[in-house]
């Protein structure tokens, strides 16, 4: 049984499904699906870097990406969402602190946070 309730058997139909498809895509927004986000192995897949991901709480999307990434890249992938939200405060933070903020945090955090954030949704919006 994976975390959201489903047998083997009914993830394997659902997954013999959308393995017919080249690409599913239920979230069209353009933006990020909001944690938290799960990762998993089912008992056949014990032993093997097979790892699946769910990307969503809403069971009635299949929000499951899956394959060979190894347990510890679907970790920082579930984890994405945790970040993102982390690093979007340390930008707000920024905002409010950077006149008197030292040097070498202000070009810390222009040079590796706010571009993280840029990947994800264009920029944040500092002033």
């Amino acid at each position: 049984m994976n975390p959201y309730g489903l047998s083997a058997k009914e993830e394997m139909e659902s997954l013999k499904e959308l393995e017919r498809e080249d690409i599913v895509i239920s979230n069209t927004t353009g933006k990020h699906t909001p944690g938290p986000w799960k990762c998993w192995q089912n008992e056949s897949e014990q032993e093997t870097n097979y790892w699946r991901i769910r990307t969503s709480n809403d069971e009635s999307l299949l929000d499951t990406v899956r394959g060979y990434c190894g347990e510890g890249n679907a970790k920082l992938i579930t984890s994405s969402p945790d970040m993102y939200e982390a690093l979007t405060m340390v930008a707000m933070a920024f905002d409010m602190a950077k006149k008197t903020m030292p040097v070498n945090m202000k070009v810390a955090i222009e040079q590796f946070v706010l571009p993280v954030i840029k990947k994800v949704d264009g920029g944040y919006n500092h002033g």
